[in-house]
């Protein structure tokens, strides 16, 4: 396969490129336009679409994937939903720790905001100190209505929605209770 990687952070650009079957890197954010190419599937997972902060934002995406995609192309992407923030990150703390670093991850949902906030406090020695590093990503969630509205802004042809246990293609369920009983849902989009 001949396939393109991007990434808004230079460090994790750093780490892919280390890898044996590294694809061809590029430094870009998701909301930028692609490479004048086409591609056949663009994939966009992990909670991606969750680090965007409002749905013009997810408009600005879909539409910039949808003129990124040859005709009959694929996106695919994932969501993370209400339900696995409540249920996997609200109130979580984990702490690790080996000989040389030390790490704290605490996250919380915030319902006023349809927001997960995860921190991320890390330790690493350095000598006989050591060094402090933080970080804090949110995560907005979106419902699958949002998610619906900001593709209709398109033409793209939604193939299915799916979660990992079923084989059921959730398209034609009752889309207000769908994040209710999923934690993580996969959508799969045509290019029209």
């Amino acid at each position: 396969y001949d396939v393109d990687a991007s990434d808004k952070s230079c460090d994790m650009l750093k780490i892919a490129d280390k890898k044996a079957y590294k694809p061809n890197l590029f430094q870009a954010d998701m909301l930028d336009k692609l490479p004048t190419k086409k591609y056949s599937t663009i994939l966009l997972l992990f909670d991606g679409i969750n680090y965007l902060k409002n749905t013009d934002e997810l408009v600005v995406l879909f539409q910039n994937t949808f003129q990124g995609l040859e005709e009959e192309g694929i996106f695919c992407f994932d969501i993370s939903t209400e339900s696995n923030c409540i249920e996997n990150f609200d109130g979580f703390v984990n702490l690790e720790e080996d000989e040389n670093s030390f790490f704290i991850h605490t996250s919380e949902y915030l319902a006023d905001s349809n927001t997960e906030e995860t921190r991320l406090t890390i330790f690493e020695k350095k000598g006989f100190l050591f060094q402090r590093f933080d970080e804090i990503h949110r995560e907005k969630i979106f419902s699958v209505e949002e998610i619906l509205n900001a593709i209709k802004t398109t033409d793209f042809e939604v193939l299915g929605i799916y979660n990992l246990a079923d084989n059921e293609n959730f398209l034609e369920s009752e889309r207000n209770d769908l994040e209710d009983f999923n934690n993580r849902l996969f959508f799969f989009l045509r290019r029209k």
